[in-house]
């Protein structure tokens, strides 16, 4: 694990370097051409009998003009975004051949698909033809995501119908009769592993050709834009799911060097480390004991671990997403906040305002929209809730604890919808909003037992223990310390963001140079002295 990280951490590194370096070349050849056109239309005439001494920039120069570089980026100011691209294209591809070779080729065939079937709808003139071009890419998609995450459950589940109808007193009498004799059908099913950031890559692209089909986007005619914007390897296996009308007009509109936000990009990365390998891995200690022998622990203990994971995923998930905000923008691009203090959310449907947002403004906007909406009648707009939800759960994973986690946020959204719930405490106050914070926080953190739980016979029994009074095992000194640093870091945090300070307003921050490296440098350090043994982030197997 410890060789796995530093493999991904240098990987990052080498890009960024690799990366900046290349740009800054770039707009030096670039800075150079343009002051010598500029200087050529004024200056030429008046100096061109003056004896001059040759220095770097002559050298320079001499060279640009002695190769044909000089012509070619005055003809083509945009030499230094195509550069950014197609780099940043081989580099994401590559970082995302690491895990499996073999899968890279997964993720090329559902770029292509797509970019061809998006160039179809937006050139089809009867609206059939831009339905039966959608359908084909919606269906190539669930296709692919249903074969790798769905296929061996459905298997199995298929499996256990048939083993229990095969012991039906009624149809081993039938059978008998013909004294014949059924016995249990235990098929050896194969291992699929599950490619890497399949769930977003997929509901990616997907959003692209709905896009495309709505007319909200033109489609993209440059199939190495497209397949830039589906392999952006900093949210490329955990997200945040970025829509194309918010990443491909950045790929056309040039960043300058100069503009990019260092202090911001830095301070993203820095908070989401902090979060990862200081908060998150620290609490994962005690979330994977408990959760491992759940029988061997005391109620209290039971308590502390089920909030100790509700802080935990939180921590991780937005710890990655920190950092691949952070990264993008040090390479020129903006990605959308995926969490903003979800856990001082008043109610379940702010709470999905504020949590994974890129994933429920998806739901949101291309499941429930479809499905209608608000705009059916009430009953139908209850029924649409609940489904939206029920298929967020089953996006995570093929498991009926994903369903009934996805389908109890479903009823709760619902029932706030009938009674109107979410309107009357928006115009409330702060004081009356309390109590119903604290009831959908420790709602939410019980809601996760169900996902965390390997099977749903675990999660039943670990909601017993957390409603009686069982003795078991207690915490030890060292592992209640950590539980209560750990849960104040979180609420100064929180305090802190509530303020502003926050590296979502640091954006137009000079970036000092001395002054900040080393204070980054510091604070680095401090991350590396109190980091813990690591763990995979939580949401690389969705």
């Amino acid at each position: 694990m410890v060789f796995t990280s530093a493999l991904f951490l240098s990987f990052i590194c080498i890009i960024l370097v690799l990366y900046l370096v290349g740009k800054f070349a770039l707009t030096c050849l670039f800075t150079i051409t343009i002051n010598d056109n500029k200087a050529q239309n004024s200056d030429y005439n008046k100096s061109k009998n003056k004896k001059k001494s040759l220095s770097i920039n002559d050298l320079i120069e001499s060279l640009i003009s002695t190769f044909g570089i000089k012509n070619m980026l005055i003809n083509k100011q945009n030499i230094a975004r195509e550069f950014r691209i197609y780099f940043l294209l081989i580099a994401s591809l590559l970082f995302y051949s690491l895990l499996y070779p073999p899968y890279i080729l997964l993720l090329l065939m559902t770029i292509s698909v797509d970019w061809f079937l998006s160039n179809l709808i937006q050139n089809a003139s009867f609206i059939r033809r831009r339905k039966v071009y959608l359908s084909l890419s919606i269906a190539y998609n669930l296709t692919l995501l249903g074969f790798f995450k769905y296929a061996i459950f459905l298997a199995e589940n298929s499996i256990f119908i048939i083993n229990k109808m095969i012991k039906n007193d009624l149809i081993n009498a039938i059978f008998s009769t013909f004294s014949v004799k059924i016995v249990d059908w235990n098929p050896i099913l194969p291992e699929i592993m599950l490619p890497i950031g399949i769930s977003f890559f997929t509901f990616q692209s997907m959003s692209y050709t709905i896009d495309v089909y709505r007319r909200v986007i033109p489609s993209e005619k440059s199939w190495i834009h497209y397949a830039f914007y589906i392999s952006f390897f900093p949210q490329l296996v955990a997200g945040p799911i970025v829509k194309a009308r918010e990443f491909l007009p950045q790929i056309r509109n040039f960043w300058d060097f100069s503009k990019i936000p260092l202090f911001a990009g830095m301070s993203w990365i820095a908070l989401g480390a902090f979060k990862k390998v200081v908060l998150a891995d620290r609490l994962a200690v005690l979330s994977d004991n408990f959760y491992a022998y759940p029988d061997a622990y005391s109620s209290a203990v039971a308590w502390v671990s089920v909030l100790s994971y509700s802080f935990q995923i939180f921590l991780d998930f937005s710890g990655y997403s920190d950092i691949a905000i952070g990264i993008a923008l040090l390479l020129g691009f903006k990605l959308p906040l995926n969490f903003n203090l979800p856990y001082l959310a008043y109610s379940f449907s702010e709470f999905w305002r504020r949590w994974h947002i890129s994933l429920s403004s998806w739901l949101r906007d291309y499941l429930y929209v479809s499905l209608g909406g608000n705009r059916v009648g009430r009953f139908l707009t209850y029924r649409n809730l609940f489904l939206v939800m029920l298929l967020g759960g089953l996006w995570h994973g093929a498991s009926w604890n994903f369903l009934i986690w996805g389908g109890m946020h479903g009823i709760f959204l619902a029932l706030e919808r009938f009674i109107g719930l979410s309107k009357f405490l928006e115009k409330s106050g702060q004081v009356l909003r309390f109590p119903f914070r604290i009831f959908v926080f420790f709602s939410v953190t019980i809601l996760w037992v169900f996902f965390r739980s390997p099977d749903f016979q675990i999660s039943i029994d670990i909601l017993e223990k957390i409603f009686s009074m069982s003795p078991g095992l207690n915490l030890g000194y060292s592992l209640k310390k950590e539980f209560f640093l750990v849960c104040s870091t979180l609420a100064i945090g929180h305090f802190l963001g509530k303020k502003g300070i926050h590296p979502l307003h640091w954006e137009d921050k000079n970036y000092r140079p001395v002054l900040h490296s080393l204070a980054f440098a510091i604070v680095f350090i401090i991350i590396t002295l109190l980091a813990v043994p690591g763990k995979p982030f939580i949401y690389f197997v969705f």
